[in-house]
């Protein structure tokens, strides 16, 4: 590691951190600029079971296999606060608010999918 900072130039230096300041630049315009959704749905072994605003804040849950999935939509955001899951991975997803965001918990059957005007057209794996 100590020869390769040793072999770098100041130009070198330079296009790091230029690239660097693009890549952080465009990915806060992408999250700034992409539609926020405005409904939450959520969908349990292929049906639609709840379908609520993001304007209003409240709590429910869901009835699966394993138990209880309580979801809270707070400050335009929604996440998954409590799960009968055993890894408990759908609760470490975090919140979600822009259209076309998932958070799934794959074990109780419940999926939770914020729609809006506009999808984004760039998921997490095509960024």
């Amino acid at each position: 590691m100590r020869a390769i900072r040793e072999n770098l130039k100041w130009g070198d230096w330079l296009l790091i951190f230029f690239l660097c300041a693009c890549i952080i630049i465009s990915l806060l315009c992408f999250y700034l600029v992409s539609p926020r959704g405005r409904t939450l749905v959520v969908v349990f072994e292929n049906r639609e079971v709840h379908r609520m605003s993001l304007d209003q804040d409240g709590e429910f849950d869901v009835s699966g296999p394993l138990g209880h999935t309580v979801i809270r939509v707070e400050d335009g955001r929604a996440r998954i606060v409590e799960a009968p899951c055993p890894h408990k991975t759908c609760m470490r997803m975090g919140s979600i608010r822009h259209s076309g965001d998932l958070i799934i918990c794959l074990p109780n059957r419940v999926l939770l999918r914020i729609e809006g005007k506009d999808r984004r057209r760039l998921d997490g794996i095509t960024m």
